[in-house]
């Protein structure tokens, strides 16, 4: 399949990225498009047609408007804030009682929605704390002697899961 996909000229996304994106865009400009409110913000600029956004979730703590922010919707995209290339999309077809149909076919959860946007927000921010860091001789991930009550526990798993996914002991 991958190589008729080829034949009728649909770049896989490394493609993509190697031969037009970081050919011919300047690398300084990369932060603009990495921000996707800002991005969109441009688009709008100058006229160049964008979905409807409906929500930006700007803290963690924010999530618990999530079904006030989705109301009736059936069908939308979750995508991270942050340039991930590709990764922490979610397309949801539809809405039934047990909770998002996605374009697998699978259901989750509204909890399941809810974690997903949390976890891949601070996974994403997680990715760019720790390429920072590691640029000056490593970081430092230990436990806290506190946890105060109102860091959810999907703070705390997020931020584990991205260190062992982006950093080293």
């Amino acid at each position: 399949m991958i190589k008729a996909l080829k034949e009728k000229g649909v770049l896989g996304m490394n493609c993509r990225n190697a031969e037009y994106i970081m050919r011919h865009n300047p690398r300084a400009a990369f932060p603009r498009v990495d921000d996707k409110v800002l991005t969109k913000k441009l688009a709008a600029e100058y006229q160049i047609p964008t979905p409807r956004l409906h929500h930006v979730f700007h803290h963690h703590g924010a999530i618990r408007d999530l079904g006030s922010v989705l109301g009736e919707l059936r069908e939308f995209v979750v995508k991270p804030a942050r340039g991930t290339g590709g990764s922490g999309i979610l397309l949801v077809m539809d809405r039934t009682s047990e909770g998002f149909t996605k374009s697998s076919g699978e259901t989750i959860s509204r909890e399941d929605l809810a974690y997903h946007i949390q976890a891949n927000e601070i996974r994403a921010e997680m990715k760019e704390r720790i390429s920072i860091l590691g640029q000056i001789e490593g970081y430092l991930l230990a436990p806290a002697h506190i946890l105060h009550q109102d860091v959810a526990t999907v703070t705390v798993k997020a931020v584990i899961w991205a260190a062992l996914e982006f950093g080293t002991y």
